[in-house]
């Protein structure tokens, strides 16, 4: 049984302001929607409680109002009204293909920043330079696993209605060349085109190539360059991969319409 009708809930800017929750699937409207135990970890430290709303979305492009009925020991939140779907998705589609660094917990920023601009889709890579850790294949899967919630999580806090899409590391053989859109862009210090000369050509998606510290190998590169991908600059000074991809992912969108860009 559903119970009575919940109370109207009226929308309103200040909602804007009110706590964002990633579920897996939403409950219907006037049922129950149970929640998790980093859920209620999370409305702890916001100070959340019986009575007050949150949003709720799937990762998926849905949305709903809610009213938190309880948060010990078991979460719950009675859905009140479909939200419409968040406009905070980027015009552009880009995919960020980066070469793991050195260590690994370097990566969780990458993920972060990326699912903060706007990306679509990360694909961690495995190249000549990478250092895998012990534990092989199983310590990169439990990565892809960890770095898939920061990007639900980044998704909650940056108000996305879609979570991107984050693949378990691949090695650079099984990089999945067939499913990235282009232009493909490399990003390379001494490349003579810089990106926001580039960025122009761009019209509704595109794939970056970020290496690890030290760069692509020449092999990698020859693929790069065998696959359709130019060099681009993103000017004078050197950054670290881990920033690099970030500062190119924000002068696309820029670009393209995205952060306040024409």
């Amino acid at each position: 049984m559903v119970g009575a009708a919940p109370p109207p809930v009226r929308l309103t800017a200040a909602m804007a302001r009110t706590p964002r929750l990633h579920v897996g699937r939403l409950a219907g409207v006037g049922r129950l929607q149970p929640l998790e135990g980093t859920h209620a970890r999370h409305l702890r430290a916001l100070r959340v409680g019986p009575g007050d709303l949150v949003e709720l979305f799937d990762g998926a492009g849905h949305g709903a109002w809610g009213r938190v009925e309880t948060v010990a020991p078991c979460p719950t939140v009675r859905v009140l009204a479909s939200a419409g779907a968040a406009a905070a998705e980027s015009p552009l589609k880009v995919v960020l293909v980066q070469g793991l660094p050195a260590k690994l917990p370097r990566f969780d920023a990458v993920v972060r920043m990326a699912t903060e601009l706007g990306v679509a889709a990360v694909v961690p890579v495995v190249t000549a330079r990478t250092r895998l850790p012990g534990g092989g294949a199983a310590t990169l899967a439990r990565r892809g696993e960890r770095w898939r919630r920061l990007a639900a999580a980044a998704t909650e806090q940056c108000g996305r209605a879609l979570v991107p899409r984050v693949d378990d590391p691949v090695q650079w053989r099984d990089v999945p060349w067939g499913e990235l859109p282009s232009p493909r862009l490399l990003l390379e210090p001494a490349a003579a085109e810089p990106l926001a000369v580039a960025a122009a050509e761009v019209a509704a998606a595109a794939t970056l190539f970020v290496g690890p510290e030290g760069g692509f190998s020449p092999a990698e590169r020859a693929r790069l360059e065998r696959e359709g991908a130019r060099g681009v600059s993103l000017g004078p000074r050197i950054l670290r991969a881990d920033t690099a991809g970030a500062v190119a992912v924000a002068l696309l969108q820029f670009a393209r319409g995205d952060l306040g860009g024409a």
